[in-house]
């Protein structure tokens, strides 16, 4: 558990890391006009949504099978029913 811990942290650091250069890239091509820097904002933009995801994949790695049925919405299973979440 220690592992996805850690992972999280290094996943979220990248998520703030990702930001600062995209909003640079985003104000100079609005100053600017140009659009090879609005081609790389939104090549940023890619880069920055990868990294959410990975951020959130490791964060619901971390979640034990119970708070993932609980949380989840729209999802109505009942645990005895479902092999992955039935009790030994």
């Amino acid at each position: 558990m220690a592992e996805l811990q850690k992972a999280q942290r290094i996943a979220f650091y990248s998520v703030l890391v990702n930001v600062g250069p995209t909003l640079g890239k985003a104000g100079l091509a609005f100053l600017t006009g140009s659009t090879v820097l609005w081609a790389e904002t939104l090549h940023a933009l890619v880069d920055l949504a990868a990294s959410a995801v990975t951020w959130m994949g490791i964060r619901v790695a971390r979640l034990k099978n119970k708070e993932l049925i609980k949380n989840s919405p729209g999802v109505f299973i009942k645990r005895k029913t479902w092999p992955p979440f039935s009790s030994p």
